[in-house]
């Protein structure tokens, strides 16, 4: 059998409604997928039956099945079964432009890179019209990523997105990246680290991918999870920080990390039990994450948010 080139890696949990446009915009691309492993986290809203059927009529699809366990341990599962050159890590609810990957394979092959990366746009369904992710970031050509990261960082906008990427798995595993388990924004880290580990990456603004954006009513337990993985997101940023050599981009890390992890303080507001808020902003404080944010600060603006979040959290302490 022929070794696989691409291969595709899709977590899919009860996202019934959308699977079916996901699954066809793979079968419409110019350059089609090796190989594609959807991994089925338990779902229960018939997704499963979903890939099943297209299973049937699509020779390149593969599906794996695990108990619930988040996107993080699907996303690795997959990892560990594919066998292609290059991966791509697809969300179940969006879309491909029809030339998606024949842009990033042509890229990636064409100068052997560790990632290949093009523009993106938010789909916002019938809401209003979708509008690209980079409105004005020109193409690159091949860089390190580190640079990329620091381009990125000093503008202050970068969405860390797997998805309109594509990665040479043999970096990935050379690498030992791994996305973190148990976490919400489990790109974060994954993105970071593997743009530090990255000697060639390029970027293409073509917006080729779908991201469909939600709205969703977020649960108090839900926001107890999206605190807990800010913070540990927070922490390791911080510690990627430390060990970068390059001041420049290790400044820019901290400036990531903190601007990040202050939407922990913005999530507690939304928590409508106050036992429960009083909970996690006592935590907060008792783990010293407020004094974190503060020492690891880069500028005056964030050093004046931190401080009004760190007497927010002793206000919510006491409730």
């Amino acid at each position: 059998m022929t070794k696989s080139v691409l291969s595709v890696v899709i977590p899919v949990y009860n996202v019934a409604a959308y699977l079916p446009s996901c699954l066809n915009s793979l079968m419409a691309q110019t350059r089609l997928a090796d190989e594609i492993v959807a991994v089925d986290d338990g779902s229960t809203d018939g997704s499963l039956e979903i890939l099943w059927d297209y299973a049937s009529r699509m020779d390149n699809l593969r599906i794996i099945r695990q108990a619930n366990s988040g996107t993080s341990v699907a996303r690795n599962a997959g990892l560990a079964a594919v066998q292609g050159r290059y991966v791509h890590f697809m969300d179940a609810d969006d879309r491909l432009v029809p030339s998606f990957y024949e842009c990033l394979l042509t890229m990636a092959e064409a100068d052997q890179l560790d990632m290949a990366m093009v523009n993106a746009l938010y789909d916002y369904g019938d809401s209003q019209p979708e509008t690209p992710v980079y409105e004005s970031v020109g193409e690159t050509g091949v860089i390190p990523g580190g640079e990329w990261l620091r381009q990125r960082l000093s503008e202050g906008f970068m969405p860390h997105y797997v998805v309109w990427h594509l990665y040479s798995r043999e970096f990935l595993l050379r690498n030992c990246i791994q996305f973190p388990p148990g976490r919400t924004f489990e790109d974060v880290v994954w993105t970071t680290r593997a743009l530090l580990a990255a000697e060639k990456v390029r970027y293409e603004p073509q917006p080729l991918y779908r991201y469909r954006l939600f709205s969703r009513t977020q649960s108090d337990s839900r926001i107890r999870h999206v605190v807990e993985s800010t913070v540990l997101n927070t922490k390791d940023l911080i510690a990627l920080a430390a060990a970068e050599s390059n001041a420049g981009l290790s400044a820019a890390i901290r400036w990531l990390a903190v601007d990040g992890g202050m939407a922990a303080f913005q999530w507690l507001k939304g928590i409508a039990a106050h036992s429960l808020r009083s909970t996690l902003a006592r935590g907060l404080l008792a783990q010293g994450y407020p004094r974190l944010l503060w020492n690891n600060a880069r500028s005056f603006a964030h050093r004046r948010r931190a401080l009004r979040h760190w007497v927010r959290s002793l206000i919510f302490a006491q409730l």
